[in-house]
């Protein structure tokens, strides 16, 4: 049987769980709970042919609503439900639920598993449908890579149909490749250098590693605030680095309303040009830089769901008319969701089915790719996006800093399955299929 005509019978599969702990080379404050190990499950999809793929399912305290144990309580709910399905090659869709790949027998099941996201009331059997964000983003991130296991060539055509993209047969040599489609990636700033030793640290990794961006967490405690604008201001302005360096500034840590007005001065006074802030949660934060459009850009992070329907469809029309960038967190919008997202923010290019016309002064918004402290696997699999999408809309930089924080030495699926190299400011990824079975067997296998 050829491998087209396998793609219309479906396929059946199983699922494996692995445990998980990853200590971080430095412990990280997020929503004001210090953060020293990431701890999760990967989930391994293997079908009846030896094909397999897998996701890391790890929600983060102060990202995701649920936790570790309210993933293990769905997948034990639903286990008996999973075992009805098969996977379905010939539905494969980048923009459906599960990526149109799980349905059973008789009915497409694709719209049974959704994200608790409703106001209805739930019953018992409603709350069986419901899975955790960070579950989904497991389950197909597991799938995609099944998919690429099984048919990459077919994902290729479909990464190129997704955004109408040229395909990268133009390339005409390895180096060029990789030029294109690495990911260029943030150096990524929690607190100013506490010494002219760690900043000198500092502007050497930039400087040697030719790193083109720098994101830095903003406080709003007044000394530590008046740090970070100095130390920003020192990097700008550095002879001895790069001179277009792109600085990011996240307000997410728990900044105050009332250093909004001293923060843009400062910027202002000082001509240091800031590709975007990343929105504050504290405050009405959009309102309340109204005033300050010609100044601030705008990267639109957990307010981004104030501009999605109850349908998942972005309502462009509503944007911000400073609007920068938007910051995708696959870990908490699903990849499904990012992928239909991005099409319709570039819809009036790419022909897309949602017909709402894209405002002048938005059609320039970047999507990023933003890590929530994930393994190797997981920023692989970001990469693998980017070079097959996200790098034909924009070169800018992606927030995948975090892989600074993550040991390689502790990382089950760096030591064999994903060689990662970074160089030149970019993150370049290698995956054995091969391999991933000998990294998942050094970890502790769990029942579900």
């Amino acid at each position: 049987m050829s491998k087209m005509s396998k793609m219309n019978v479906m396929i059946k599969f199983d699922l494996q769980f692995y445990y998980f702990l990853i200590p971080l080379k430095q412990e990280v404050l997020i929503a004001g709970k210090k953060v020293s190990t990431r701890e999760g499950i990967y989930i391994k999809i293997v079908d009846s042919d030896g094909y397999f793929g897998v996701g890391e399912c790890a929600p983060l305290i102060g990202v995701h609503q649920e936790t570790l144990d309210d993933c293990l309580s769905a997948l034990e709910e639903l286990k008996e439900d999973f075992r009805e399905l098969k996977i379905d090659p010939k539905n494969f869709n980048l923009q459906e639920r599960f990526l149109g790949l799980l349905n059973s027998d008789d009915d497409d099941c694709n719209d049974d598993y959704d994200v608790d996201d409703s106001d209805e009331d739930n019953d018992d059997e409603n709350s069986e449908s419901e899975l955790p964000v960070s579950l989904i983003f497991a389950l197909e991130e597991a799938l995609l890579l099944w998919y690429l296991n099984r048919y990459p060539a077919e994902l290729k055509s479909a990464f190129e149909k997704y955004l109408d993209l040229q395909n990268l047969q133009e390339c005409k040599s390895k180096d060029e490749y990789e030029r294109k489609t690495s990911v260029p990636i943030f150096k990524l700033i929690l607190k100013p250098p506490a010494n002219e030793k760690a900043y000198e640290k500092i502007v050497n990794e930039l400087k040697d590693m030719y790193i083109p961006a720098m994101k830095v967490k903003i406080n709003s405690k007044r000394s530590l605030l008046e740090k970070q604008l100095s130390f920003i201001k020192k990097i700008y302005f550095d002879k001895d680095l790069n001179a277009n360096i792109k600085i990011v500034l996240d307000l997410n840590l728990g900044f105050l309303v009332e250093d909004l007005d001293y923060l843009i001065k400062y910027i202002e006074r000082e001509k240091i040009k800031i590709e975007y802030f990343e929105d504050a949660t504290s405050f009405d934060f959009i309102p309340k830089i109204s005033k300050y459009k010609n100044s601030i850009k705008l990267g639109l992070d957990e307010l981004l769901f104030d501009f999605v329907d109850e349908n998942e469809h972005l309502r462009v029309k509503d944007l911000p008319s400073n609007a920068r960038a938007i910051i995708f967190k696959p870990t908490v919008v699903t990849l499904s969701s990012m992928f239909k997202l991005v099409k319709e923010m570039y819809g009036d290019k790419c022909h897309c089915q949602h017909k709402e016309k894209i405002p002048e002064h938005n059609q320039k918004i970047i999507p990023v790719l933003s890590s929530t402290y994930d393994s190797s696997l997981t920023l692989m699999v970001y990469s693998l996006i980017y070079s097959n999408c996200f790098c034909f809309i924009d070169k800018f930089p992606q927030g995948l800093g975090t892989f600074d924080f993550v040991a390689s030495n502790t990382d089950p699926m760096s030591a064999h399955a994903v060689q990662m190299k970074y160089e030149r400011g970019r993150l370049l990824f290698d995956l054995c299929f091969r391999s991933i079975d000998k990294s998942l067997m050094e970890l502790t296998r769990i029942n579900i």
